[in-house]
C-alpha cells in the first residue's frame, strides 16, 4: 500500500470527478479504461468518507451481448477481423494485411480498397505483431448499457437532454487497446457520407487491440510512458486500412439492417441522429451475411485476475488525503486522456465504392452461410448445434476428444491438415501437406495445438477455422457429443 498527501484544491477537483454522475466523472473512466481487468476478477472501489462506489466493468462494444437474446425492437451487429503486421526489411516501410477466418489475406492498394495477396507475397518482410479490429453497431446503446451505467452511478442520457452530444462523444467511437487497457479514445468523425449512412457512421464503435512490444508501440504513436498516443504519430497505412474495414462494416450495416424509418440525419451538429427501430418482421428477414475476412470475436481479456485495487480519498474538509493502491498490474492513478480523431470515417464509405473482394470479405459466401445455419445477430435464438464462433479453448477440447476417441481418424486427420496448412504462413500449402503426409494424427495434433496458441494466446480468443473444426465435429459425433462439451 502507499499512501500520499495531496493538497486541498486538488483534494476538492478529486472529490468533484469521483462524485460526477456522468461519462466526464472518473468512475466512467475507470470503468471503461479498466474493462479488461474488472472482467477478469479486479476489484476496484472509490471511497469518500462513507459513502464507496463499487466500479464495474463497461464495455462499449457489448461484446457479451453477441450470445445473448435481445430485445425484438433492438438491433444490434457485432463482427471483427485479424491483422498482421510486417516491415519491409529494405524499405522500412510497414506493411498490415487483413487475414480471414481461412487464411485468405488483403492488402490495401494504392485506390484504398483492399485486395486479395498470395502468402508468397510477404517475401522476407518480418512479422512485428497483431492488430485485433472489433466493430458493433447498434440502434439503440442505451438500452443495451442502461443497467452497467447505472451500476456504476452514471445516468444515460437521451436524445434533446442537456450534455447529449459530449455523452456521445465518450460513449461511441474508436478505443485503441494496448495489453488489455485503454490508452486512449477517439470520439466519432466522418465527412463526404450520404445521409443513409450517418446513422450507422455516428452509432458504429470500434476496439483496436494489440500486444504491445516496440515496434507495434510505433506504430500505434504510443508515447514513453505507455498510457498516451498521438495520432499524428499512428501509422497511416494502419489507419486506413482500419477505416476501410469500419466503413465496409458500415456499409454491411445499412444493407442488411433495414429499418421501419430512417430519420433524415442532416442537422449541422450531428445531434439529431436517433436510434431507430425495426419491427420484429422485419429485423426477423434481416440476413446479416458470414464474412469471410470479418468474424465475430469476443474482446481480448487478461488470463490472470489481478490484486484487488481499492482508491480511497477523504471529505474535502480532512486536510490529509491518503489514496491507496493495492500492489498490482494496473495503475489507477491516471485515465487516458481523449484524443481528437479527425475525419476518421474516410471518403470512400458508400456501398457503391465497395469492391468485389470486399464485398465477398463483408457480406458474400452464401453457401457457407446457408452450411452454417446462421442468424442474424439480433436475433440470438443460438441452440447447442447453431454456432458462429468457438472459442480457443473449445477448439481444443474438440481437438482433444476427437484424437483420443479413435473414430473417424481419416476425417480427422484431413481436418487437422486443413488447419495445419491455414495456420502457418512460412511454406506454400503443396509443401506442408508434403510433409504432414509423413506425420502421425498424434504428432500432427502437437503442432496444430502449438499453431493455434501462437497464433491466440488467451483461451478465450476466437478461433480460426474453428467454425470448421466444429462443424465437422458435429458431422461425425453428432449434435449431442456438441452439446456435452
Amino acid at each position: 500500500m502507499s499512501h500520499m498527501c495531496i493538497p486541498r484544491a486538488k483534494r476538492a477537483e478529486l472529490r468533484e470527478l469521483f462524485m460526477n454522475e456522468t461519462v466526464m466523472g472518473l468512475r466512467f473512466n475507470l470503468a471503461t479504461t479498466y474493462r479488461d481487468a474488472l472482467t477478469n476478477g479486479v476489484k476496484m472501489c472509490i471511497q469518500i468518507g462513507d459513502i464507496q462506489h463499487q466500479i464495474h466493468p463497461i464495455d462499449r462494444l457489448c461484446t457479451l451481448l453477441r450470445d445473448a437474446s435481445l430485445p425484438p425492437d433492438v438491433q444490434f451487429k457485432h463482427a471483427s477481423i485479424e491483422m498482421d503486421h510486417y516491415k519491409n526489411p529494405t524499405t522500412g516501410e510497414y506493411v498490415v494485411h487483413t487475414v480471414s477466418s481461412d487464411g485468405g489475406r488483403m492488402c490495401l492498394d494504392k485506390s484504398n480498397k483492399l485486395v486479395s495477396v498470395t502468402e508468397q507475397s510477404i517475401g522476407s518482410f518480418d512479422h512485428i505483431g497483431h492488430t485485433k479490429c472489433s466493430v458493433a453497431f447498434s440502434d439503440d446503446w442505451n438500452k443495451l448499457q442502461k443497467d452497467v451505467l447505472e451500476k456504476n452511478g452514471i445516468t444515460p442520457l437521451t436524445k434533446g437532454k442537456t450534455g447529449i452530444q459530449t455523452f456521445r462523444d465518450k460513449t461511441n467511437g474508436t478505443e485503441l487497446v494496448r495489453n488489455g487497457k485503454i490508452i486512449t479514445h477517439f470520439p466519432t468523425r466522418y465527412k463526404n457520407v450520404a445521409n443513409k449512412l450517418k446513422k450507422y457512421c455516428e452509432s458504429t464503435r470500434t476496439r483496436i487491440e494489440f500486444v504491445a512490444n516496440e515496434q507495434m508501440d510505433g506504430i500505434y504513436g504510443v508515447q514513453v510512458n505507455k498510457s498516451q498516443v498521438i495520432e499524428d504519430d499512428i501509422d497511416r497505412n494502419v489507419w486506413k486500412t482500419i477505416e476501410r474495414v469500419r466503413n465496409l462494416f458500415i456499409d454491411e450495416c445499412c444493407k442488411t439492417l433495414q429499418c421501419d424509418a430512417v430519420e433524415d440525419c442532416s442537422d449541422s451538429d450531428s445531434e439529431s441522429v436517433a436510434s431507430v427501430r425495426s419491427s420484429a418482421s422485419v429485423r426477423s428477414s434481416a440476413s446479416v451475411r458470414s464474412s469471410a475476412s470479418v468474424r465475430s470475436s469476443a474482446s481480448v481479456r487478461s488470463s490472470h485476475p489481478a490484486a484487488p485495487v481499492a482508491v480511497a480519498a477523504a471529505p474535502v474538509a480532512v486536510a490529509p488525503v491518503a489514496v491507496a493502491v493495492a500492489a498490482a498490474p494496473v495503475a489507477v492513478a491516471a485515465a487516458p486522456g481523449t484524443a481528437s480523431a479527425s475525419n476518421y470515417h474516410s471518403d470512400t464509405s458508400d456501398s457503391e465504392s465497395v469492391s468485389d473482394n470486399e464485398g465477398m470479405m463483408m457480406g458474400g459466401a452464401a453457401a457457407v452461410e446457408q452450411a452454417l445455419n446462421l442468424v442474424p445477430d439480433s436475433v440470438r435464438e443460438v441452440g447447442p448445434s447453431v454456432h458462429q464462433r468457438i472459442t480457443r479453448a473449445k477448439g481444443e477440447n474438440i481437438i482433444d476428444h476427437w484424437l483420443n476417441s479413435g473414430e473417424h481418424q481419416a476425417t480427422f486427420d484431413k481436418t487437422m491438415d486443413d488447419m495445419i496448412k491455414s495456420y502457418q504462413d512460412k511454406c506454400a500449402p503443396d509443401q506442408i501437406q508434403d510433409m504432414l503426409t509423413e506425420l502421425n494424427p498424434s504428432t500432427k495434433c502437437k503442432i496444430l495445438l502449438a499453431l493455434i496458441k501462437k497464433k491466440h494466446p488467451l483461451p478465450e480468443d476466437d478461433m480460426r477455422k474453428g467454425i470448421e473444426l466444429l462443424r465437422t465435429y458435429s458431422e461425425a459425433f453428432g449434435d449431442a457429443a456438441v452439446a456435452g462439451l
